[in-house]
């Protein structure tokens, strides 16, 4: 039997690519406007055929016996061949018992994928009473689509684990270290970089021994080593900007189950910062509930255009100092000066630069 795949089809295995395990429940949130049995049949339509796309497990949720799908290095292609970029291939074991945090960060993902479907779906004025046949031909092309052009996400893969080395004794060589966030959100046009910590609760806030990495505050001190310690010291750079030389600016979001528990988490920030950096934080550490997490990024990834540039006026200084540098260039690029020789007024035309690309 040939497997016809469609645009819808295509979609479904990019967003799958992104998120790498999805269920029934949160497919029908790709897909609205369709009963459940209609996506399940779409889900175990693409898990058979020729041209097998989706790989199909069972586990045991809290809801009982539930199916999990991930992608099938067949659907894998066709993911990468939408996105027109390499995504990490598909898993291969299955994992039951971190599926209830894995869709707890997947839910974070679906929040910002499908916020523009259900205006989309109000569009079509659907009605209880339509002929079925006429009810798919509108719904056809009412679907999450996995390209979001102006963000990125990557969610617990190899491209995300950070990694650093650590002094750990006076003496001792540097220890490997590395750090594994629940998913990377990134948004260039607000020069911005999410660590995403999907917490459920199930670890104290505070470490109450040596062997409890996963407690909050011991998060935090991780983040900060990889942040803000040195990977070399000429150059000055960061073991992030090691990681991410594009200078987008990092920020850290722990996401707690409950506003009570975020209340405690931001106490243990402010109290962590307090003692280690004189009340400064390093770099940004947000502490929200699921539902403030997506509320916060979708003010990001609105769809409205951007901004019109404005014109920004230059001092008399400030053109002086670029016509000097200008002069400057064409002089070396005339006399070929090899070794590159320090151009005039080269530190004023950088701190220039900087002012116009901040606006």
């Amino acid at each position: 039997m040939a497997t016809i795949i469609t645009e819808r089809d295509r979609n479904l295995c990019g967003v799958l690519g992104e998120m790498k395990w999805i269920d029934g429940a949160r497919a029908e949130r790709l897909l609205p406007g369709r009963a459940a049995a209609e996506v399940r049949s779409a889900l175990d339509r693409l898990t058979k055929g020729q041209r097998q796309l989706f790989r199909k497990e069972r586990w045991m949720s809290r809801r009982g016996m539930e199916p999990a799908y991930c992608l099938t290095d067949a659907g894998h292609q066709e993911a990468c061949q939408l996105l027109e970029r390499e995504l990490e291939p598909p898993p291969r074991e299955f994992n039951a018992q971190g599926m209830e945090h894995h869709f707890g960060v997947v839910d974070i993902y679906l929040g910002l994928l499908t916020h523009a479907l259900p205006a989309e779906l109000a569009r079509r004025r659907l009605h209880a009473g339509m002929d079925p046949s006429m009810r798919r031909k509108l719904l056809q092309d009412v679907f999450a689509r996995a390209a979001h052009p102006t963000w990125r996400w990557t969610m617990a893969a190899n491209e995300s684990r950070l990694p650093w080395r650590q002094l750990v004794a006076v003496g001792s060589p540097l220890q490997e270290r590395y750090l594994q966030p629940d998913a990377v959100v990134e948004v260039p046009r607000y020069s911005m970089r999410s660590f995403i910590e999907y917490e459920s609760g199930a670890h104290t806030i505070q470490p109450v021994g040596p062997n409890k990495p996963n407690a909050t505050v011991a998060k935090l001190k991780r983040y900060a080593d990889f942040i803000t310690g040195l990977a070399r010291v000429e150059p000055r750079t960061t073991w992030y900007a090691e990681k991410y030389p594009d200078g987008l600016k990092p920020e850290l979001v722990l996401v707690e189950p409950t506003d009570r528990r975020v209340a405690h988490v931001q106490q243990a920030v402010n109290l962590w910062a307090k003692e280690r950096y004189l009340g400064k934080e390093p770099f940004k550490v947000r502490v929200l509930t699921p539902e403030k997490t997506v509320a916060r990024y979708l003010t990001y990834l609105d769809v409205a255009p951007a901004p019109r540039p404005r014109a920004t006026a230059l001092s008399e200084r400030e053109a002086a100092a670029l016509v000097e540098y200008l002069e400057g260039v064409k002089h070396l690029a005339a006399q070929r000066a090899l070794p590159r020789q320090p151009l005039p007024r080269e530190q004023s035309v950088a701190g220039l630069m900087k002012r116009l690309m901040n606006g």
